[in-house]
């Protein structure tokens, strides 16, 4: 797709001992991921946006192309077999067409079961290289969402940070929503629908909140249609990369108490000190 790689995966036999080798040459630090299989990340200093990660790991079958119909989606079970030469690509997935079609393709459903993390993770990659999740990947997210409640809350921080920081942030959250991922992700912005507001509103409150992550986007693209005195502020303001995502994050909970503080006073809809409950 002729976008830059910093995320790479080695597969050795003997991960560990390759991994403090490679530390030991460049100066890396080794960071125990998993025993089963056995990897090591590499992590260099200091510390960037844009620095390169390599994970080194032993193999989780007894062939390369076995390992790689373990992964989760198989525009990701793509290698190349370095040793003794460089060969061809290596594609026992189909996942260069998927990758050339933009399609999101779970390699089995027992990947999401071993990890029901890829649940999310299906709409943060199709978001990131405008691809849809094919029809029975959306079947197998819907039956192994749930167990996205056994996933550590970082690994689920990270995920929606990253679809956040891509394109159509609103489009894909509702994604998220009528796949059944986002009731396991974020429960309390799933209660936003439905709840009706009143007075000039035409929306209910998820449906405004998705109406204001739309705008949001259009003016951090374009910030001098809407703001030409203070664009060059907002400008320097976005230069930091993860200024987007926090917004989109902050506008995405900005009503995010409505539900538990609506009332209705004198056939007037309120919601006395949402922004108070909502901040806690």
């Amino acid at each position: 797709l002729g976008c830059k790689p910093h995320d790479w995966d080695l597969l050795c036999p003997q991960a560990e001992t390759l991994a403090r080798l490679a530390a030991q040459d460049t100066g890396a630090v080794v960071v125990r991921l998993h025993d089963d299989p056995a990897t090591f990340r590499l992590v260099w200093s200091p510390r960037s946006p844009d620095r390169e990660e390599l994970d080194i790991a032993a193999f989780r079958g007894p062939t390369l192309a076995d390992d790689l119909r373990t992964r989760d989606f198989t525009l990701n079970s793509l290698a190349w077999r370095l040793f003794p030469e460089p060969q061809e690509l290596l594609d026992p997935c189909g996942g260069l067409a998927d990758l050339r079609a933009r399609v999101i393709r779970a390699n089995s459903p027992r990947v999401l079961a071993d990890d029901p993390l890829r649940c999310l993770r299906a709409f943060r990659l199709a978001a990131e290289l405008t691809a849809t999740v094919e029809p029975a990947t959306l079947g197998w997210i819907a039956d192994h969402a749930p167990g996205l409640a056994s996933v550590a809350s970082e690994r689920i921080g990270a995920e929606v940070f990253h679809l956040a920081a891509a394109p159509a942030f609103a489009h894909w959250l509702e994604e998220c929503r009528r796949a059944g991922v986002l009731p396991w992700v974020l429960p309390e912005v799933c209660a936003l629908q439905g709840i009706w507001q009143g007075g000039y509103h035409h929306l209910d409150v998820w449906g405004h909140t998705l109406l204001v992550l739309q705008e949001l986007e259009q003016a951090a693209a374009n910030p001098s249609d809407l703001f030409p005195l203070g664009a060059r502020a907002i400008r320097d303001y976005l230069a930091d990369p993860r200024a987007v995502p926090r917004l989109k994050l902050a506008a995405l909970l900005h009503d995010v108490a409505k539900p538990n503080t609506r009332t209705v006073v004198e056939g007037r809809v309120r919601f006395i000190g949402h922004e108070t409950v909502g901040a806690d």
